[in-house]
């Protein structure tokens, strides 16, 4: 996130260096009424997968070994589009899903809102 982006997600190398631009907007931010939302960037434990949840659904992309993101455009991922094209990118058919070991492996939550449940007459 940056004064010129301030909508945008950016992958810090922990070595120092600069940083990997993600995408400049990348879905709206979480609210009450959609529940818990998983971060937007996260990896499998074992370093296999890096889970990309940037636009309506989560994707999984392999990584090689060593890699820690893969080769992204220039301009970072602008469509839900850009991350399907990624090599070897897998969707998680589950909007918001929280990824596990492997893509195969998430949990979801359901949020379900009732709402003017009990009628009060104003006079």
């Amino acid at each position: 996130m940056t004064a010129a982006m301030p909508n945008a997600t950016l992958i810090y190398p922990l070595g120092g260096g600069d940083p990997t631009l993600l995408c400049r907007e990348c879905g709206p931010p979480p609210s009450f009424e959609r529940g818990p939302w998983p971060p937007p960037v996260r990896w499998s434990p074992d370093g296999k997968f890096i889970y990309l949840d940037l636009f309506r659904f989560p994707y999984a992309v392999p990584l090689r070994p060593g890699q820690a993101v893969p080769a992204l455009p220039g301009a970072g991922l602008t469509t839900e589009q850009d991350v399907a094209a990624l090599p070897g990118a897998r969707r998680i058919p589950q909007e918001k899903a929280f990824t596990g070991p492997d893509p195969a492996t998430y949990a979801f939550v359901r949020v379900a809102i009732q709402r003017n449940i009990f009628r009060v007459p104003v006079h």
